[in-house]
């Protein structure tokens, strides 16, 4: 496969991966279940080798503070088990905004579009404006701040911001 084409499958991966990671709302069993390591990281390992051999693993940590920061990254297992594409992410939500934002989420990986790895552009949910501003939302290099705010008067209910690119 050349570059073009492992992005291409390895962007589709990603959707359906990340729709059964951290936004996932059913219950988890095996292939998708969430395990925390000894240093206190949540992890997701998703596989599928139904077009070429990929490989997701989501990792993330939540400090006492509720300050986030964590790394996705997805391998081509078919390239000498190439890292062929990372994202990071970091920031902090209030507890009643982490609804909204999986909501954001969910609905941009299930539509397959890429806004810099994180939700559509504008989501509004119980009095709550979800808004994602990518620099640049190619999947092969991208940047960019989502937040949440109070809809009726912009008060802040936290940030995240992401970059990634391809290493191909």
């Amino acid at each position: 496969m050349d570059r073009a084409e492992i992005l291409k499958q390895a962007e589709q991966f990603f959707f359906k991966a990340m729709l059964r990671g951290w936004v996932f709302m059913g219950q988890r069993t095996g292939a998708n279940e969430i395990t925390v390591d000894k240093e206190g990281f949540s992890n997701f390992f998703f596989m599928d080798v139904d077009k070429g051999a990929f490989l997701l693993h989501d990792r993330w940590i939540v400090g006492a503070d509720g300050r986030s920061v964590g790394t996705t990254m997805i391998w081509c297992l078919d390239s000498p088990n190439a890292l062929v594409w990372f994202m990071s992410y970091g920031g902090q939500y209030e507890k009643k905004a982490i609804p909204l934002v999986k909501m954001a989420l969910r609905r941009s990986y299930g539509l397959r579009n890429f806004y810099g790895g994180r939700g559509s552009q504008q989501t509004k949910f119980k009095g709550m404006l979800y808004l994602n501003t990518p620099k640049t939302p190619r999947f092969d290099n991208f940047s960019g701040l989502e937040r949440v705010l109070v809809d009726s008067t912009g008060q802040s209910l936290g940030f995240h911001r992401y970059h990634g690119m391809s290493l191909i």
